[in-house]
């Protein structure tokens, strides 16, 4: 194997410079704003350039590769690539930042759109042809490539640079590494996987096919499809047969079935003809007919959390890619010359369809919701489950900075004196309390937050414990899935279940004892003083003259307004045969 000599390689470096020029010099504005941005000033600027860069990264790639197989003039290329930093200028002006959810789920959109765009903007015109699926898959060699390379080069100069601190004690801080990480992944991965890019059409006419890609697809891809439909057959029938709605996690094994499959499907597209390779038209006939349950299920889960919570741009977004992979399904399904094409094609005009406008997320998500708020509003019976509900339908509301929608319910000086889009949750906590006292509704802050980390729930202002009557005491974390200890001549088995919300403690002879661990965390957020959440901190069950003191540290996870997620828990547990 003859290897290229290092003036061969830099020759190379070169040309992917000179063809392309603003996909580079944006890859290394990237680099160095987010470079500088890990120092932690606190000024998000330098954040917001490095990403709004990184957009224009695929943006400038396809507008380059468009002129390029088009064979357009230098001007006509020059002006192009001038309307794109353009389009970049004007998003950066109107993106507030990552900061807030709502702008960083549209910063995702675009991101889509853009790379989707990549795979297709050359061909977008005209009959499809092997060059374009061609064309697609040195792209994507390309890609895995760059990736290996770049990250082989980046753990060789790691541990050179980790050499330089240990042996020879010159000091190296520990954000060099994460630099040296972003200049691997802005700069040298793109002019790395640049170089991989065909330069022209003609040279994707010939009907080359990588033996690799078929074993890969035949052997691993299909084998893992295969057992994701008979997983989600079989979890249809369960839902026949029990009654019960799909469950929320659903969606992970859809999108997986989804994405492992086209990806097969595409990958050995180009051989679906040949006479030796029937089980092609075998696999793509039982992928999409399996996909069209799938997706059913998928928007069956997704309508169990919209009916009663409305929408947000994530549930809108499943929605709207669920009914998606619907479609493409019955369309592969249905009509087998289907240009591969209308994957791509589609799933971007539907990205840019609901990217803004009447039709965007956020704006369906926030009319929603202001329709929710205003119906629990109406509502004449106070309850706990009314108080939350309208305190997360209005926290959602303030999160988006939807203060029109807010006046229309509450009239006009409702807002007067505040500005959303600068206001800290505390602020808008205060808003929310004072706007919902207006129409007689308690607050609640449990579902005030749409969705946030929250900080974890402890005993400090009342951690002193009464522990009269206990002989025996046991560290218990959520971290322990299973776990049997001898206490107190007893042999006790402990279990947590997998979303950390139970803790199960059983004794040979007699009924399991549950610590219901979600219930305990919600008292305490509910407590109005350290005293409270402590207390609320503490369990105690019974098990005959055997008495259990759960008392926990923490407890720390995500909430959102229609669920609560335990990451984990801490504490000790007692246990207890004496009078207290």
């Amino acid at each position: 194997m003859r290897f290229p000599s290092i003036s061969a390689l830099t020759r190379r470096a070169g040309e992917v410079l000179r063809r392309f020029p603003l996909t580079l010099l944006l890859g290394a504005v990237a680099a160095a704003c987010a470079a500088a941005a890990v120092d932690g000033s606190g000024d998000d600027l330098p954040w917001r350039i490095a990403l709004v860069a990184v957009l224009g990264l695929p943006l400038s790639i396809g507008l380059a590769l468009l002129s390029r197989y088009r064979t357009w003039s230098s001007a006509r290329q020059f002006v192009w690539q001038l309307a794109g930093l353009i389009v970049l200028a004007l998003f950066f002006w109107s993106w507030p930042g990552p900061e807030q959810k709502p702008d960083m789920i549209r910063y995702l959109q675009l991101a889509a759109i853009l790379h989707l765009a990549v795979s297709v903007l050359p061909f977008i015109r005209g009959q499809e042809t092997t060059a374009y699926w061609q064309y697609n898959r040195r792209l994507f060699e390309s890609f895995l490539r760059a990736a290996v390379f770049a990250a082989v080069l980046f753990v060789g100069l790691a541990v050179a640079l980790g050499a330089l601190d240990k042996l020879f004690g010159v000091p190296v801080p520990d954000r060099t590494y994460l630099r040296l990480w972003l200049v691997m992944a802005f700069l040298v991965h793109p002019w790395i996987f640049l170089a991989g890019a065909p330069d022209e059409a003609q040279e994707l006419a010939f009907n080359t096919y990588p033996r690799a890609l078929k074993l890969f697809t035949q052997y691993v891809l299909t084998p893992l499809v295969a057992i994701y439909l008979i997983i989600l057959v079989l979890y249809l029938g369960k839902i026949i047969v029990t009654g019960q709605w799909p469950d929320g996690w659903i969606g992970y094994l859809v999108t997986s079935v989804a994405i492992a499959g086209m990806l097969g499907f595409l990958l050995v597209h180009p051989l679906r003809a040949l006479p030796d390779e029937s089980w092609i038209r075998l696999y793509a006939r039982g992928l999409f007919v399996g996909l069209i349950p799938a997706a059913i299920m998928l928007l069956l889960a997704l309508w169990k959390r919209v009916e009663p919570y409305g929408l947000t741009p994530l549930r809108l977004l499943g929605l709207v890619l669920g009914i998606w992979l619907l479609g493409i399904a019955v369309l592969y399904t249905l009509s087998r010359n289907t240009s591969i094409r209308t994957i791509p094609l589609s799933l971007a005009a539907v990205l840019a369809a609901c990217f803004a406008g009447p039709l965007g997320i956020r704006n369906l998500s926030v009319d929603s919701q202001r329709d929710r708020l205003a119906q629990l509003l109406s509502q004449k019976t106070p309850s706990e489950l009314r108080s939350r509900e309208a305190s997360a339908a209005l926290g959602f509301l303030l999160e988006y900075n939807a203060a029109g929608e807010v006046r229309h319910i509450f009239g006009d000086s409702a807002l007067r004196g505040v500005e959303l889009a600068k206001a800290s949750w505390s602020s808008r906590d205060s808003t929310a309390r004072r706007l919902l006292a207006m129409r007689g509704v308690s607050f609640s802050p449990e579902g005030f937050r749409p969705s946030r980390a929250f900080e974890p729930a402890t005993r400090e202002g009342g951690g002193a414990l009464a522990v009269a009557g206990y002989e025996w005491m046991l560290p218990v974390t959520a971290g322990h899935d299973t776990a049997t200890v001898h206490m107190g001549g007893e042999l006790l088995h402990l279990r947590t279940d997998s979303t950390r919300r139970r803790l199960t403690v059983e004794r040979a002879g007699s009924v399991p004892v549950v610590f219901a661990i979600d219930s305990m965390f919600r008292a305490s957020r509910a407590a109005a003083d350290a005293a409270g959440r402590a207390a609320a901190l503490t369990a105690v069950q019974l098990d005959g003259k055997v008495r259990f003191l759960l008392a926990l540290d923490h407890i720390y996870g995500f909430v959102d307004s229609d669920s609560l997620r335990i990451n984990g828990w801490g504490g000790q547990l007692f246990l207890g045969t004496s009078p207290p």
